[in-house]
């Protein structure tokens, strides 16, 4: 068997050209660890960062197959001219890709690699590393390449389960000015993306403490600048009276549904309003 290893960068990002054809050996893939659940997480190939308990769709980039096995020809030829290495090897070839995934807690496995995707599972337990290279496989004659080349391999950290956390924020504030309506703002830090920024708000005139509270009124906030970390808009209507005080909070949503709070509807954040026509005011 003549085994080519190439530390080239395309060859990073082409790790096969073609799903499994017919005659291709069926990798054999170790035991799952612990159950994973949760909503996919997807990432291209090279070092990456992933969640456990969830599982992952591992997405790699794709090259047409004739200029990567005629450079693979050409350097073999260069590098060792008498190799049996025949021109018969070529993209009509039965090919196999498959990604090796070596993770502490789970062991050692190989997952086959079907329409440029690989589906392997991250289960729960301590923060970690795992490692994994890329193989391709021609059948007809041994040809193999990995990538990348060992002993390199990529890492993945898996770290446990990441909110959105909420970098700076609009907060409590005394003496806002009266106008057309109170603008608030959040950015947020996040690893999955964000499904929605709700905004919950609603007002409390003076003297009614011995009454029932407001129900909270909501509206969603829009991203105004991208991130990470992004940044989120609002604003909450004036209310009728100029001396009530205005309570709100942020539900915070991302893309794997997991909640983060700015405040809550029991220990909102507190706005309390001034008429710019009251004295002091310049």
């Amino acid at each position: 068997m003549i085994r080519v290893q190439v530390f080239l960068f395309f060859f990073l990002l082409a790790s096969t050209a073609q799903a499994q054809r017919p005659g291709a050996t069926s990798p054999e893939s170790a035991p799952r660890g612990p159950a994973v659940t949760g909503p996919v997480q997807e990432v291209a190939a090279g070092d990456v960062r992933l969640e456990m308990g969830r599982p992952v769709r591992l997405r790699l980039h794709l090259q047409d197959a004739t200029p990567l096995w005629e450079c693979a020809r050409t350097l073999v030829h260069a590098l060792a001219p008498a190799s049996p290495f025949q021109p018969r090897t070529s993209p009509a070839a039965p090919i196999e890709a498959v990604v090796s995934w070596s993770d502490p807690l789970a062991g050692q496995r190989t997952i086959a690699v079907s329409s440029s995707i690989a589906e392997l599972s991250v289960p729960s337990g301590p923060e970690r590393t795992a490692s994994y290279y890329i193989l391709w496989r021609a059948h007809d004659n041994g040809f193999e390449m990995r990538v990348p080349a060992a002993p390199v391999t990529f890492k993945a950290q898996i770290v446990r389960p990441q909110p959105a956390i909420v970098v700076e924020a609009t907060g409590s504030a005394e003496g806002v000015l009266l106008g057309d309506r109170i603008p608030v703002r959040v950015k947020v830090a996040e690893l999955d993306g964000i499904r929605t920024i709700g905004l919950f708000y609603r007002a409390t005139p003076p003297g009614s403490s011995a009454a029932p509270p407001a129900s909270y009124t909501s509206s969603p906030m829009e991203c105004s600048e991208t991130g990470p970390p992004s940044l989120w808009t609002g604003s909450i209507p004036m209310p009728p009276d100029p001396s009530a005080t205005v309570d709100y909070y942020i539900e915070i949503v991302d893309s794997a549904g997991r909640n983060t709070y700015y405040g809550s509807a029991d220990l909102p954040h507190r706005i309390r309003l001034r008429d710019p026509g009251d004295e002091g005011v310049r």
